[in-house]
């Protein structure tokens, strides 16, 4: 089962009282350092690394949604609130938009 992709989406729409800031602490923060990587951080010169999100906006979970080959997922055709616009990784964007 996929769940990566959606995530973002579902912790949204499952729990809407979460701040982004604490969305981002939950899939970004707290993971680095259970796993004990360095803390990300965002100065000038350094290449950026980050997720570019708007909490507001809504996504249906199709199969065409899915970046993944996986397909296997009990969200197909729900509505979530929160989507992943890109990201930009080493400096690079990466963009999510349609």
């Amino acid at each position: 089962m996929i769940a990566l992709e959606s995530a973002f989406g579902l912790m949204v729409s499952s729990i809407p009282q979460l701040s982004p800031e604490q969305v981002a602490n939950l899939l970004a923060i707290a993971p680095r350092k259970l796993l004990g990587l360095p803390k990300a951080t965002i100065e000038v010169g350094a290449e950026a690394s980050l997720t570019l999100f708007n909490t507001n906006a809504e996504v249906t979970c199709t199969p065409d949604f899915f970046r993944s080959k996986s397909k296997n997922t009990p969200l197909l055709g729900k509505k979530l609130k929160g989507k992943v616009l890109g990201i930009v990784n080493k400096g690079q964007l990466v963009s999510y938009e349609d």
